[in-house]
């Protein structure tokens, strides 16, 4: 295809060129040297026989420019590619990945795969959560994917502002304490039916990395008065631990679960807590009003406020046969009495099989997702439609805050589209509800199941991160090995280096044409120069004159070439092999122009062309004037 476009191109060209080189003349003309203007007035009489030098550099030049900006947008589009497919410089796939540190000098990100439906679609779309934050530091990404920069796709003014898990701790944070009680039965019954069974305090912990750690208090809660609960919040202490200490922590939701006995998780029952209390080095902070504002009860659990008192009076309500009435004093002296307004909790029975009943704090605000075109169009939504998304086994309500062409690692053809959206408010919906934790085993939590990594030494960052996880990884990909893999395949190496070979031979020739040309065109114009000598013109004044003709035509040829080579290879980029499966490249290759390179090529030509047309005229320098004038007088 380039050599008919060029040859046709020829054609149009030297019809063109008299008029090219005409004007070129004209102006020349009108320069007040004399070698210019002997030069112009030529090239203006007689431009034809400039066509045949003007094509051949031309070709030339043309080709040459092409071959090199094919070759330099073949190895854009093998770049491009690669991270498209790989999503950054590293992407690990493997349970626990993405809570693994990562060495210093690397930018890493969490990322959750799934699968989301927008509006609920019957045919799913694929579903990435990630880290706004970190997550447009590593993605690769190209301006025309549907945002000027990954920031503007997928920072936080378009996934929203972090999730708030519920209570935050203070820094440093050691324990939680409680106080509480089973509201006992009375005195008369607990004598006839004995002690109601204990209960255990627990809590779901979200730290910095949004990792969940389920906590139990030391003691239980019994219907034998109050007593004081402290849940140790150290990273030996979680029943699936063992966690680092020293970060961030909130707490997302307390319960309490049946401790001993069997059947039922948790039998009907009402207890009664107060004094919320935060343990850390700078001492003790109350987080009672937090608890009371941020969470509401969740699962069948009924929350009210009542005297301290209730568990006494409940106690003394009914007494066993001889026991005289308590006083006043009595009853407050027993451990089943407390001052001030305190919190019930109503508890039905509850099976492993039912939801947690528990405190929680409910996400208020909306998620917000960016949709690719497919997605946004089979769902009739746009930026700025509400609707109702479906994510994994979960139903929320979202917000579209922006539609892209294109996301990094998708095209599954099983799914419809793509549905980007933030990670801790994923998994803060997809995880609302805690898990029975206290005996048997602790239900798996949805975990971000891959790590994207911008780095500069891939092969060693991969080292250290798979040492930490010291399991096999289910992926490791890397762009620079995916690449590879492209610019290794057989078809693409062979293009670019017969474009290459052709461009040094036609080089070549293209020397071997002009030293030729200029060497015949010089002997035919002997008798012209003898007559420039004979009315006194230097040997350089005429050589220099017969050079800038030819010099001013390889110019023109090299012009019109750097265009059509740019032009052919703009026509030709949507029908060139690129891959495999031209028709589906994704992304689509970008023309790139190496200006370094083209300028280099340009003019290395340029001075081979150049000292060639000096070399062929030197002849009208090295004559004498006496063989000059026996020329003319032929």
């Amino acid at each position: 295809a380039p050599a008919p476009f060029l040859v046709s191109g020829a054609l149009l060209l030297l019809r063109v060129l008299p008029w090219i080189l005409k004007g070129i003349g004209w102006i020349m003309t009108r320069t007040s040297g004399m070698t210019a203007a002997l030069a112009g007035w030529h090239l203006g009489r007689n431009p034809i026989p400039y066509g045949r030098l003007a094509l051949l550099v031309w070709l030339t030049t043309g080709f040459g420019v092409f071959a090199l900006t094919y070759a330099a947008t073949l190895d854009s589009s093998y770049a491009d590619r690669a991270l498209y497919s790989a999503g950054a410089d590293v992407r690990i796939v493997a349970d626990g990945v993405g809570y693994l540190d990562v060495p210093d000098s690397v930018v890493a990100s969490q990322v959750f795969r799934g699968v989301g439906a927008p509006r609920l679609a019957a045919r799913g779309a694929e579903l990435l959560a990630v880290d706004p934050e970190t997550f447009p530091l590593v993605v690769g990404w190209r301006s025309d994917f549907g945002a000027a920069t990954p920031q503007d796709a997928f920072g936080p003014g378009t996934l929203g502002a972090p999730a708030d898990w519920g209570v935050e701790l203070p820094t440093g944070v050691i324990s939680i304490s409680v106080d509480g009680t089973i509201v006992p039965d009375t005195w008369a019954e607990r004598e006839r039916a004995g002690p109601q069974d204990p209960v255990r305090l627990l809590a779901r912990i979200v730290d910095e990395r949004g990792r969940f750690r389920f906590h139990a208090a030391d003691v239980s809660f019994t219907d034998e008065g109050w007593s004081t609960a402290t849940i140790s919040l150290s990273g030996v202490a979680a029943l699936n631990g063992p966690f680092e200490d020293g970060e961030a922590l909130v707490l997302q939701a307390v319960w309490v679960e049946r401790d001993g006995g069997s059947g039922a998780a948790v039998e009907a029952t009402r207890v009664l807590v107060d004094e919320w209390v935060a343990l850390s080095p700078s001492g003790e902070d109350s987080i009672q009003a937090a608890v009371d504002t941020e969470f509401t009860p969740q699962s069948n659990l009924r929350l009210g406020e009542v005297d301290g008192s209730l568990a006494a009076d409940v106690y003394f309500t009914e007494l066993p046969d001889g026991v005289a009435i308590p006083t006043a004093t009595d009853r407050a002296a027993s451990p089943y009495w407390r001052d001030g307004r305190v919190t019930q909790w109503t508890l039905e029975s509850t099976t492993r099989a039912q939801p947690v009943p528990h405190l929680r704090r409910v996400p208020e605000r909306q998620l917000e997702f960016v949709l690719d075109t497919v997605a946004a169009q089979t769902a009739g939504l746009g930026v700025g439609s509400e609707a109702l998304f479906g994510v994994e086994n979960t139903t929320v309500n979202g917000i579209v805050t922006a539609v892209v062409t294109l996301v990094p690692t998708t095209g599954d053809d099983r799914f419809t589209g793509v549905l980007v959206t933030r990670l801790d408010g994923l998994l803060q919906r997809m995880s609302a509800e805690p898990a029975w934790a206290f005996t048997g085993t602790i239900a798996r939590s949805p975990l971000p199941q891959e790590v994207w990594i911008s780095t500069t030494d891939p092969n060693e960052t991969v080292r250290i991160v798979l040492a930490r996880l010291g399991a096999e990884p289910d992926e490791v990909v890397t762009a620079n090995g995916v690449s590879s893999d492209f610019s290794s395949r057989p078809i693409q190496v062979g293009l670019v280096s017969i474009l290459l070979i052709g461009t040094g031979a036609g080089v070549v020739l293209a020397l071997a044409g002009v030293t030729g040309y200029v060497l015949v065109a010089v002997r035919r114009r002997y008798r012209e120069m003898g007559v420039l000598r004979a009315l006194g013109f230097r040997r350089r004044g005429v050589a220099g004159t017969f050079a800038l003709e030819q010099v001013v035509v390889l110019g023109v040829g090299a012009i019109v070439g750097v265009v059509a080579g740019i032009g052919l290879m703009r026509l030709m980029i949507p029908f060139l092999q690129l891959g495999e499966e031209a028709e589906d490249l994704v992304p689509a290759a970008i023309m790139q122009v190496p200006s370094g390179r083209l300028v280099l090529y340009l003019g290395v030509v340029a001075m081979l062309l150049v000292l060639s047309v000096l070399w062929s005229t030197r002849s009208v320098s090295a004559r004498r004037l006496s063989e000059v004038l026996r020329e003319v007088e032929r």
